[in-house]
C-alpha cells in the first residue's frame, strides 16, 4: 500500500466588530428584520432589564454566574434552540457577563457546527475582558473551562446603560482583569489606577470609557498577533493558573480569585528573584487599593487538587505568567514539584 503525504493549510479569519455607545434593542432591531435569531440572557439581566429584554422574541433565560456553565444547563440550551427552530443560519446574542458569554460561545460553536454569535457584555470583567479574544467553555465537575473552544464572535456592542445597573462588587470584580492588563502590558495603565479609585471609575462614565477602550484595545493588540495561546497571548493568564483552583475550590467570584492569584504570583516572581519587592508591594498595594483580596482560607493541598488538572500543565510541568517589571511579564517554565513546594512557602 502506497502512502501518500498530503499537507494543507487552512486560513479562517474572522473579523470581530466591535460598537461603543449603542442601544441593545436599537441593535436588535436592525438585525432581527434580516435573520433568525435567538438571544440569551441570565436571571439576574433578565429581572433588571425586562424593559428591553421583553421585546426579544425568542429569549432564553439560564442560571446566573458559574452556574449557567453546568452541563445540565448546557443541555437545556440545546433542547430550547431546538424548540426555537435555531438552524444554521441563526445569530445567537449573548447578554450577560462573563461566565454568559463563555457560555454562549461554546454553545454556538458547537451547536451544528457552528452558528454565528455576538456579545452584549453587562459587567466591566465581561467588558474588558471575557468578551474578547473568542475563548469560550463550559465547566466539567469541579474543573473550570475544560471544555471549550477558540472561536470569535462576529461583534461586541458596548451598551452603557447595562453597566450602570451594577453592583459596586461587580465593579471590583472586573477591576481585577483591568489591573492585569496594567501588571503584564501596561505600566502606564497601572500608573492611571495608582491614582485614581474605584468610587470614580464607577461614577466617571469618562473614565469607566476609556478603561474600557484601553483594556479592549490590549487584549485585541495580542489576540491579533496570537489567536490560539502559542505565544503572547498566554500572557493574559497571569494569576489565573492559581486563581481557577480558588476559584473553583473556595467559589469565589472569578475576579476576586484571579486577585489572589496576581499576588501569590507576584511572590513568586520576588522569591524566584525576578520582581523587585517594591514593584512586588505596589502591586499587593494597587489589588487591596480596589477592595479586592490577597489571600484565601483553602491550604495549598486543597488548591493543588485543582492546579493538577489546569489545562497549562505540560507532563511533570507548568507554565507560569511572572513579573520581572510592572507591566512586563514572561512564561515560567517550573516542574510541579518546584511550585508546588514554594506556593506551600507563600500560603502557609
Amino acid at each position: 500500500m502506497e502512502i501518500v503525504d498530503i499537507q494543507y493549510n487552512i486560513k479562517n479569519e474572522t473579523i470581530t466588530k466591535l460598537f461603543y455607545q449603542a442601544d441593545f434593542l436599537t441593535f436588535y432591531k436592525s438585525i432581527v428584520e434580516k435573520r433568525h435569531v435567538v438571544v440569551i440572557t441570565d436571571e439576574n439581566i433578565y429581572n433588571c432589564h425586562e424593559d428591553k429584554l421583553q421585546f426579544v422574541e425568542n429569549l432564553m433565560v439560564v442560571d446566573a454566574g458559574e452556574a449557567c456553565k453546568d452541563m445540565d444547563v448546557f443541555q437545556y440550551a440545546i433542547h430550547t434552540l431546538l424548540d426555537f427552530e435555531a438552524d444554521r443560519n441563526t445569530l445567537i446574542i449573548g447578554v450577560g457577563g462573563g461566565a454568559l458569554t463563555d457560555f454562549v460561545g461554546f454553545l454556538s460553536s458547537i451547536f451544528m457546527r457552528g452558528v454565528d454569535f455576538g456579545f452584549f457584555p453587562t459587567t466591566l470583567l465581561g467588558a474588558v475582558d471575557a468578551s474578547i479574544g473568542g475563548k469560550n467553555g463550559v465547566n466539567f465537575g469541579v474543573y473550570k473551562n475544560l471544555l471549550g473552544t477558540i472561536n470569535q464572535p462576529k461583534f461586541i456592542v458596548n451598551d452603557p446603560s447595562f453597566l450602570q445597573t451594577l453592583d459596586i462588587s461587580e465593579f471590583k470584580n472586573g477591576m481585577a482583569e483591568v489591573i492585569k492588563y496594567g501588571c503584564i502590558l501596561d505600566r502606564e495603565l497601572f500608573g492611571y489606577l495608582e491614582n485614581i479609585d474605584l468610587e470614580v471609575i464607577v461614577n466617571d462614565l469618562e473614565c469607566l470609557n476609556y478603561i474600557i477602550t484601553k483594556c479592549q484595545a490590549i487584549k485585541i493588540n495580542i489576540i491579533e498577533k496570537d489567536v490560539f495561546e502559542k505565544g503572547d497571548r498566554k500572557l493574559l493568564n497571569f494569576g489565573h493558573t492559581i486563581g481557577h483552583a480558588i476559584e473553583m475550590s473556595n467559589h469565589f467570584p472569578h475576579g476576586f480569585s484571579v486577585a489572589i492569584g496576581m499576588n501569590y504570583a507576584a511572590q513568586i516572581s520576588e522569591k524566584l528573584g525576578f520582581l523587585a519587592s517594591e514593584k512586588r508591594e505596589r502591586i499587593q498595594n494597587i489589588i487591596e487599593k480596589y477592595d479586592l483580596p490577597i489571600n484565601q482560607p483553602k491550604s495549598c493541598d486543597e488548591l493543588w487538587q485543582m492546579i493538577k488538572g489546569d489545562k497549562k500543565k505540560n507532563g511533570d510541568k507548568i507554565n507560569l505568567i511572572l513579573l520581572n517589571d510592572i507591566g512586563s511579564a514572561f512564561v515560567h517554565p517550573i516542574d510541579l514539584e518546584d511550585f508546588k513546594s514554594i506556593l506551600q512557602s507563600i500560603i502557609n
